[in-house]
């Protein structure tokens, strides 16, 4: 039995040298999710928000027994962008 671990980078860019994203969270809101691991879930994606810049474009997906679509095709006023922070935050475990 052999085990493989592959890795690949690219050079290091600054925010202001990167092209625009798109990125589109999927984030599992599930009653597993209740405690501790929906507030690890909603501080990883504030992360994601502080490291965006104008002109990125955000998408959110909850989904538990079903999807419900948070945010769509959001372009960001900047890091921490007020709408996509108010999302985030918003973010809860059910179901």
């Amino acid at each position: 039995k052999y085990t493989l671990q592959l890795a690949v980078t690219s050079q290091p860019r600054s925010n202001a040298e990167r092209a625009p994203m798109n990125v589109a969270l999927v984030l599992d809101t599930s009653g597993s999710m209740v405690g501790e691991p929906i507030a690890l879930l909603r501080e990883t994606c504030l992360a994601i928000a502080g490291s965006l810049k104008e002109g990125d474009r955000v998408s959110i997906v909850t989904w538990n027994t079903g999807s419900n679509v948070l945010l769509s095709d959001h372009a960001v006023s900047g890091p921490n962008d007020p709408t996509l922070v108010d999302v985030i935050e918003g973010v809860d475990a059910s179901g």
